[in-house]
């Protein structure tokens, strides 16, 4: 079975005001963390603009706020790009 290459340090499982919560973290590392670990919104901007731009307690299942942060982070360096030509 594949796992998430993130999963042992992933600073969402590792929050203090997520290690009590054990029944939410077993079903959230199932659900995300093991075979296919893509739908994870925290995953997917690891991968796609680095660990540093996801906000820290962002759930797995958060797509669209994942989406909406890749969205405007590419708006607004396409912006910067345009100011510097």
């Amino acid at each position: 079975m594949a796992k998430c290459q993130f999963m042992e340090n992933c600073p969402f499982f590792n929050a203090e005001e997520i290690t009590g919560l054990h029944n939410l973290t077993t079903f959230f590392k199932e659900m995300f963390c093991l075979d296919d670990f893509s739908h994870c919104s925290r995953y997917k901007i690891a991968t796609t603009l680095g660990r540093e731009y996801v906000p820290r307690l962002m759930t797995p299942e958060q797509g669209q706020w994942a989406d909406q942060i890749i969205t405007d982070y590419r708006q607004n360096h396409e912006n910067m790009q345009d100011e510097s030509q």
